[in-house]
């Protein structure tokens, strides 16, 4: 059974990595042993995806690509558990929930054959209109850190390597790709920064994915003060950085900044794959710019297990299992913030009583956020037939009254209606 302390051994690589010389550390002198076999084209190779979720295998030398799998709160695209989104999560305030929470994440991952967890999300909620707000930890630094140190190392008890995303300075998803922040050290490493450094530090994250947006000037998977001067040389972060999908412009400026593996959305140019040899040809790059990299990715690699000790995963006994809904099921309710209970209104518990339900949000399980956030579980209970679960012998009307994001004002009557005559009024809104 794989099963062993896989903080201990992180941090223990990281001190050797720390305080030895390649020729006094045996694992670094096998990966250089690895990169000193390898060809410029294979050196390439390990620095880019061969397709949107994949990097490839090198079979001649025994080392494995990537397999990577969006998101932040459960494996997308498959039958999985949806736990709650990161959001959530940290408004429970609970530590060893988190812990849980990523365990069930990490198990479900390797399951479907997944090396990578593309998430946590450690974004700040400064506005709830960023547009991927419920992947955040919430708008506070020091609670989003601490929260997602324990699923970090929940997620990393299981062979799954936790991304921990998006560094750094996202505020929005507009302009994504443009918008600029400018931003000192101090608010780099006090705000934007610490929730990243104490997970880095303190959960032994394995990888890091950029963000879109520019700091100061330059994008960040290009920024080499973010990712050499802050990430490696004040930080201490001796793993890989992977891109966000399409988000490196410029293969030089990308590669010598600190952006080791470069994915890009199918149907697009690969900037590594298509740049990095003539590139090399010209004396742009040298091989201490491709090795550097190539060493983070086979670091990972090997502390993972995956060059010689990974287990295989099977999805009928490792995914959405009755411990993992149930897991799902007590997060849930911790993620509940309830402001205020005025004349113990609740719970509602006399079937006499007539209950309204309201709001676009009512009659669908919103689970997700959009996109990279997105889980598709087996099943899914909207409030309201949860409602109607809890309350089954209770008078029940529904009214939609609007949509999440229009001015259509033609289903107002119907909710005021229902309303009025009701004892109670429950309303589920929400944002799109």
């Amino acid at each position: 059974m794989y099963k062993f302390n896989r903080i201990k051994l992180i941090l223990s690589a990281l001190l050797l990595i720390g305080f030895s010389s390649i020729a006094q550390n045996p694992l670094e002198q096998i990966i250089q042993e690895k990169i000193d076999a390898m060809s410029l084209s294979e050196k390439i190779k390990q620095l880019h995806g061969q397709d949107m979720w994949s990097t490839e295998d090198n079979t001649d030398l025994n080392i494995p690509g990537f397999t990577v799998s969006d998101g932040p709160h459960g494996v997308r695209f498959v039958d999985a558990t949806a736990l709650p989104t990161g959001i959530a999560i940290a408004a429970s305030w609970n530590r060893e929930l988190a812990h849980e929470v990523g365990r069930v994440m990490g198990k479900e991952f390797h399951a479907y054959g997944k090396h990578q967890q593309l998430g946590p999300a450690l974004d700040l909620c400064r506005d709830p209109r960023n547009g991927r707000s419920p992947e955040t930890g919430g708008e506070d630094p020091f609670l989003c850190a601490h929260i997602n140190i324990d699923l970090i190392k929940g997620i990393q008890e299981n062979p799954t390597i936790a991304t921990i995303k998006h560094f750094n300075g996202v505020n929005k998803q507009a302009n994504r790709h443009q918008v600029n922040h400018n931003m000192s050290y101090r608010q780099m490493m006090e705000h934007y920064g610490y929730n990243f450094r104490r997970v880095i530090q303190d959960a032994g994250a394995l990888s890091l994915m950029n963000a879109y947006n520019r700091i100061d000037g330059d994008k960040c998977a290009e920024n080499s003060d973010l990712l050499t001067h802050v990430l490696r040389d004040r930080w201490g972060f001796p793993f890989y950085v992977i891109s966000d999908w399409g988000s490196v412009f410029d293969a030089k400026k990308a590669l010598k900044a600190g952006c080791d593996l470069e994915m890009v959305v199918s149907g697009q140019p690969s900037q590594y794959q298509n740049n990095l040899l003539n590139l090399y040809n010209s004396g742009e790059i040298t091989d201490a710019d491709l090795d550097k990299s190539i060493r983070r990715v086979l670091r990972v690699k090997y502390l993972s297990g995956m060059m010689d000790n990974f287990p295989e995963g099977n999805p009928f006994v490792g995914a959405n299992t009755p411990e993992h809904q149930q897991v799902a099921l007590e997060a849930g309710r911790e993620a509940i913030v309830l402001l205020k209970n005025e004349a113990n209104i609740l719970p509602i518990t006399d079937p006499t009583k007539t209950v309204a339900i309201v709001g676009p949000s009512a009659k669908v399980a919103q689970l997700d956020g959009f996109g990279s956030s997105w889980v598709d579980p087996p099943y899914a209970i909207s409030p309201y037939q949860g409602i109607q679960n809890k309350i089954p012998d209770a008078q029940i009307q529904y009214a939609m009254g609007c949509q999440i994001n229009n001015s259509d004002t033609s289903g107002f009557a119907a909710a005021r209606a229902i309303a009025s005559s009701s004892d109670y009024v429950i309303f589920v809104g929400g944002l799109d």
